[in-house]
């Protein structure tokens, strides 16, 4: 959680909110979805965003509260992959593999913008700037085999969807995240 008093996970049993100063856990409720995953907290730490599956099928995006309240969907047929700090933007991930787009919400779900159009790539991580001004994200670039890709990381300005690379690298990570300062910082794998 922003305040680091909490620890969202999911297992195959469902979604739990672990107190890490007591290590009591107790389960998340989101009635009527299969395979809930929390990808990001909202700013009061009292949501989680949520990407999950309902049972009728596709993908869904949730608001789901933690101390009361019901889980609602806020975007359909997406995958959530983060949220502005203060919780005013909402970055995801539409279609399948390998035509994905990246779109830009409200952090309610309304106001859709597609950022990025399907041009046979597939996108992972992404972080928003501190304020909110950019996005940075992973990018997989498919070529004839879908064995054979190429991953980097990209930042682009969202006032101008200008795309800005920074590197590419085929050991790189699907696992960005922000620094208060601005900076990105990235992983890459060992092989």
């Amino acid at each position: 959680s922003p305040d680091a008093r909490y620890l969202a996970f999911a297992t195959r049993s469902g979604m739990f909110l672990r107190e890490l100063a007591t290590g009591e856990t107790h389960a998340i409720d989101v009635p009527g979805v299969l395979r809930p995953r929390a990808k990001a907290w909202f700013p009061d730490g009292s949501h989680l965003v949520v990407t999950a599956s309902p049972a009728s099928g596709g993908t869904g995006v949730y608001n789901v509260p933690l101390f009361g309240g019901s889980a609602r969907k806020i975007i359909d047929n997406a995958d959530a992959r983060s949220i502005s700090a203060d919780g005013s933007q909402l970055a995801v991930v539409r279609g399948d593999w390998p035509e994905q787009e990246v779109w830009l919400f409200a952090g309610d779900g309304q106001n859709p913008r597609k950022l990025i159009a399907a041009n046979g790539d597939v996108f992972g991580s992404s972080v928003f700037s501190p304020h909110g001004r950019k996005l940075a994200l992973i990018r997989y670039s498919y070529t004839s085999s879908p064995h054979e890709k190429k991953i980097s990381l990209e930042t682009l300005a969202l006032a101008t969807n200008k795309n800005h690379f920074i590197l590419s690298n085929s050991s790189l990570a699907d696992s960005v995240v922000g620094a208060p300062d601005g900076r990105v910082i990235y992983a890459l794998q060992e092989d």
